[in-house]
């Protein structure tokens, strides 16, 4: 006889620990990492244990009659979740870990806060970290569905929230690896497509709650999703929350925008070293041609510019 309760405490387990573990990453300030992406993170491990523990525990059991149940129920769909959007959660996870914080001087430098405030603003609202967010609503999401699994709840609405679940992850994973690989959001209709089946999924998920539970546990279950949905809309919003903290709600239009003060400073000193004799007009004119390639890409072109005196020399 098949059972659903088997594999669930060591799931638990595994996806407690490895959550509490994420603590050590999400109390560091030096990070971009929220306490709740450690819910997710916990939510995520936990998911996949089961997905896969859960078969594995009792494959003799296993039989062409059950997967035949699994593919009605949309339980082989929530397996196939599970290890897809498991995964690619815990590697969005990692990376948010490993992304530097903003820093802002609470006034003692404003010129460095503006600059601060300007590049958090740019980065726009699909960041690797709205991204963790997002990911958070849907591991609680997925958590539940597995719940219903486990107490053996079955009905045509949780069999189609099942497999629609799998391709809403899909889309989910494709725009995360836009914003991890490409640093850029997904297309508009990606976009849009992601935003209202995510509030879809929600909307059914409750639905199936107060179908399946006493109104107190559909009231409670609602409760912390919103709670999470709300810090899934904070995390969107809070580059342009830094920014008008940053400089009293004054937000200039995008078209109003200075070039990078880290930019005009350098075009001074070449400018400054080219009056005092270090530089001639042909260098000059040669390292500004560098300048929007140092702001493109950082460090390594202001090294090699900074080398080119010493090998003429």
């Amino acid at each position: 006889m098949y059972s659903n309760e088997l594999g669930v405490l060591p799931a638990v387990l595994t996806g407690t620990t490895i959550g509490l573990l994420g603590l050590y990453w999400a109390i560091r300030p030096t990070n971009r990492l929220h306490l709740s992406f450690c819910v997710g993170l916990a939510c995520a491990v936990s998911a996949m244990s089961y997905a896969l523990l859960n078969p594995l525990l009792q494959a003799g059991n296993f039989s062409a009659a059950h997967l035949r149940d699994e593919i009605a129920n949309g339980h082989l769909a929530l397996r196939a979740t599970s290890l897809i959007i498991g995964f690619s959660f815990c590697m969005i996870f990692w990376r948010v870990a490993h992304e530097k914080a903003p820093e802002y001087s609470m006034g003692a430098d404003p010129e460095k806060d503006l600059r601060t405030m300007t590049q958090e603003a740019r980065r726009g609202i699909w960041t690797l970290e709205r991204a963790a967010a997002q990911g958070v609503l849907f591991m609680v999401i997925l958590v539940g569905l597995w719940v219903l699994v486990i107490m053996s709840r079955t009905s045509t609405l949780i069999a189609i929230l099942n497999w629609a679940f799998l391709f809403i992850v899909d889309d989910f994973v494709m725009s995360a690896n836009y914003i991890a690989y490409r640093r850029v959001g997904p297309p508009k209709l990606d976009a849009w497509k992601i935003a209202g089946c995510s509030l879809g999924t929600v909307v059914l998920f409750v639905i199936i709650l107060f179908q399946e539970f006493d109104r107190w546990v559909g009231w409670t279950v609602l409760c912390f999703t919103l709670l999470i949905a709300m810090v899934t809309l904070f995390r969107a919003a809070a580059p342009f929350l830094a920014a008008a903290a940053s400089n009293f709600g004054i937000m200039p239009e995008e078209d109003d925008w200075r070039p990078d003060e880290e930019e005009e400073v350098l075009i001074e000193n070449l400018k400054r070293l080219r009056d005092q004799g270090v530089l001639t007009e042909e260098e000059l004119s040669a390292k500004l041609h560098l300048v929007p390639l140092l702001y493109e890409h950082g460090h390594r072109a202001h090294e090699m510019a900074a080398a080119l005196p010493e090998q003429r020399s």
